[in-house]
C-alpha cells in the first residue's frame, strides 16, 4: 500500500489520523463537509505552525513531518496521500506497517500535546489497559463518586461506554458541558446525553414550571424596575438612583456575580464580597446601596422563577444550586 488517503486533525492539544474511509462510514456529515471544503481549497486554508515538540513526537511514531508552515482547512484539517505535493505528512516504519495492516479500520493517532509528548495509537483494537479494567469492574452504592483523570485521548469515552454496557439493567446519563459533544455522546451511549444546562433546567422546571429562559439579564430587564428605582430615588434623596441606566448597571454586575457564587443569597453575597462600599465603572456605592439592590435582585430572580421575566443561564443554575441546599433530595 504504497499511497493511502488520511486525513490530518490539528487541535491544540493534539493531532488525529483518520483514514478516508474511517471517515466515510463513520462521520458521512463530516467527511461530506471535508470533501467540499477540499474542492474549494482556496477558500479555506489557512497556515498552520507545529511545535518542534509535536514534530519530534510524530516522528518518534513513524508520521514524519515534511513541511512545518503548512496549509489546512480553516486551519484544522490537512488531507494527505502519501505522494501529494503538497503532503505535510508522511507515513513511514511503523505507522505505514499500521496503516496497511488495519486500513480503514485504523481510527487515529494521537501526537499528544507538548506537556506529555506521549503517543496513542488505537489501530481497531479493544483490548483495555488494567486502569480501565478497573474502572469498569468498580462497583457503586447510593451517590458514591468515581473520579477519573486521564489525558485527552486516552480512552475515557471508550471506559464509560464499556462500563455502562456490563449494567444494562441500571441507568445512566451522561452530562457534557456543550451540545456538540452530548450530541457525539448520543451516538454512543444508549443511555440519555445532556449538557449541564439543559439538566439542570429540567429540574428546576419541575418545581417552576412557568420559567422562561435566556441568554442574560439584559439591562432592558433591570430598568423595567424603574418605578422602584424611582421610590428608592425620592426615599434617600440621593443623587446616586437617579439614573437608571447606570443602577441598572450595577444590579446586573451583582446579580451575575451572586449567581456564579457560593452566597445563599444575594444579601450575604454583598456583605461577604463588597463589605464597606463597592466600585465599579458607573461610580461609587456604599454597602447599604448595595443591600437595598439586594432586594430588587432579589425580586428579579423571584420574578424569572413565576415566569415574569426571562431567566438566564446562569441564574437557573443557581436556583438549581439552592434548591439542592434546601432539598437534598430534588434530583
Amino acid at each position: 500500500m504504497s499511497n493511502y488517503k488520511l486525513w490530518a486533525k490539528i487541535d491544540n492539544d493534539k493531532i488525529s489520523f483518520f483514514t478516508e474511509d474511517y471517515l466515510r462510514a463513520k462521520e458521512p456529515q463530516l467527511f461530506a463537509t471535508l470533501e467540499a471544503w477540499r474542492h474549494n481549497y482556496k477558500k479555506y486554508q489557512q497556515q498552520v505552525k507545529l511545535s518542534e515538540n509535536k514534530v519530534n513526537v510524530l516522528r518518534e511514531k513513524g508520521i514524519r513531518v515534511l513541511s512545518n508552515p503548512f496549509l489546512a482547512l480553516k486551519g484544522k484539517w490537512h488531507w494527505f496521500t502519501g505522494s501529494w505535493h503538497n503532503d505535510a505528512f508522511k507515513l513511514e516504519g511503523e505507522a505505514k506497517q499500521e496503516i496497511e495492516r488495519y486500513g480503514k479500520y485504523v481510527v487515529n493517532f494521537c501526537a499528544l500535546d507538548d506537556r506529555q509528548k506521549v503517543i496513542n495509537a488505537s489501530c481497531g483494537s479493544t483490548e483495555l489497559t488494567d486502569e480501565q479494567q478497573a474502572i469498569i469492574n468498580t462497583d457503586f452504592n447510593g451517590y458514591d463518586t468515581l473520579l477519573i483523570n486521564a489525558y485527552a485521548g486516552t480512552g475515557k469515552t471508550t471506559t464509560l461506554s464499556e462500563f455502562s454496557k456490563r449494567r444494562s439493567s441500571e441507568r445512566f446519563i451522561y452530562l457534557a458541558f456543550n451540545k456538540s459533544v452530548a450530541d457525539e455522546a448520543e451516538k454512543i451511549f444508549s443511555s440519555n446525553a445532556r449538557t449541564f444546562h439543559s439538566w439542570a433546567l429540567g429540574f428546576v422546571r419541575r418545581v417552576y414550571k412557568t420559567i422562561k429562559t435566556s441568554n442574560e439579564l439584559t439591562l432592558k430587564d433591570i430598568t423595567r424596575e424603574v418605578e422602584i428605582l424611582k421610590a428608592m430615588a425620592e426615599k434617600n434623596k440621593d443623587k446616586i438612583y437617579k439614573n437608571a441606566y447606570i443602577i441598572a448597571a450595577v444590579i446586573k454586575e451583582i446579580f451575575e456575580g451572586f449567581c456564579r457564587s457560593s452566597a445563599n443569597s444575594v444579601k450575604e453575597y454583598v456583605k461577604e464580597n463588597f463589605y464597606n462600599d463597592f466600585n465599579n465603572a458607573n461610580g461609587h456605592f456604599y454597602l447599604e446601596h448595595c443591600i437595598e439592590l439586594a432586594d430588587i435582585i432579589e425580586g428579579l430572580i423571584q420574578k424569572m422563577k413565576n415566569g415574569e421575566i426571562e431567566c438566564p443561564h446562569c441564574a437557573y443554575l443557581k436556583i438549581f444550586e439552592l434548591e439542592l441546599k434546601r432539598n437534598p433530595n430534588f434530583r
